[in-house]
């Protein structure tokens, strides 16, 4: 029971830390462009955005969550499968297929889900924006939407995962 209720506690405080992380870095470099006109973000313009640069930084972070996640997803699903006591191998790895399908599936798509369908959605409107902890602004999308953050958040999530399966095939035998 208590390994239960920290892997949850690990889980929400890595959700925190990544939405804390990205309103944080989006005010830093928003501050950054608009208080140095000169600075090398603001040289490439219209490439790179606080939007843009505040996706990519914490794509990257949540991938390595993913990956330390899913290694102790893969833990879980073992011990819950081998409590259950299948009677036959057979039964024993379709349970254990559902349950690591389910669990990889819930890591790597639920940031996917946050940007398509929740992202941009309780800002508030102007003149009475929400904010988080009394002083960052939530997180919205483009004005053109979320579409090319969701598409970064899916190929940092997708390559990151062929380069890290690679990377293990050569160094595990």
């Amino acid at each position: 029971m208590f390994t239960r209720s920290l892997q949850i506690a690990l889980i929400c405080a890595c959700i925190t830390g990544v939405i804390a992380y990205r309103l944080a870095v989006y005010a830093a470099f928003a501050s950054i462009m608009k208080d140095s006109p000169t600075s090398k973000l603001q040289l490439v313009g219209s490439l790179i955005t606080p939007q843009l640069a505040t996706s990519v930084t914490a794509s990257c972070i949540n991938f390595v969550i993913i990956m330390i996640l899913n290694f102790m997803y893969e833990r879980v699903a073992i011990w819950i499968t081998d409590m259950e006591i299948p009677k036959t191998h057979l039964e024993y790895e379709n349970k254990l297929t559902m349950k690591m399908f389910l669990f990889q599936f819930v890591n790597y798509y639920s940031s996917c889900f946050y940007v398509a369908f929740f992202k941009g959605k309780f800002v508030g409107h102007p003149g009475d924006y929400n904010y988080m902890f009394g002083k960052l602004r939530n997180e919205e999308c483009d004005p053109g939407g979320c579409l090319i953050e969701l598409t970064t958040q899916l190929v940092i999530v997708m390559v990151g995962k062929q380069v890290w399966g690679n990377i293990q095939e050569a160094l595990v035998p």
